[in-house]
């Protein structure tokens, strides 16, 4: 797998707001915290200490997952619809040659038998 889609990107500052799972490929939506050398990083909005951009993990053609407690997550926003309500802030991903595990601290999802994953701003 490719494991450069998370170059310069703070993992363990970044939020897991949801998921979808399909029978041929899973969602996994988040904000990302962005480093200065991203691509996409465009400064930090004011009142906030990072720069954080809404992006989706996108895996095709999986075989097997655990920990998702339902099938579908959606992102919610906040009481003032300014924000989205982060689900769990993110302590780890690990990419391997064809399997993903995302921890937080109450939610450990894992994938297994993955032909591509892509991570889409």
């Amino acid at each position: 797998m490719n494991k450069s889609i998370f170059k310069n990107i703070f993992i363990e500052g970044s939020f897991l707001l949801g998921w979808e799972v399909l029978p041929q490929q899973i969602k996994i939506f988040i904000e990302v915290c962005l480093l200065e050398s991203h691509p996409e990083f465009d400064g930090i909005k004011p009142n906030e200490a990072n720069c954080y951009k809404l992006a989706t993990l996108a895996i095709d053609q999986y075989e097997k997952t655990s920990g998702f407690p339902i099938d579908q997550m959606e992102p919610e926003w906040d009481s003032d619809f300014s924000d989205y309500k982060d689900l769990e802030e993110i302590n780890s991903i690990d990419l391997g040659e064809d399997s993903f595990r995302l921890e937080a601290d109450e939610i450990k999802l894992e994938i297994t038998g993955i032909t591509s994953i892509t991570l889409e701003f």
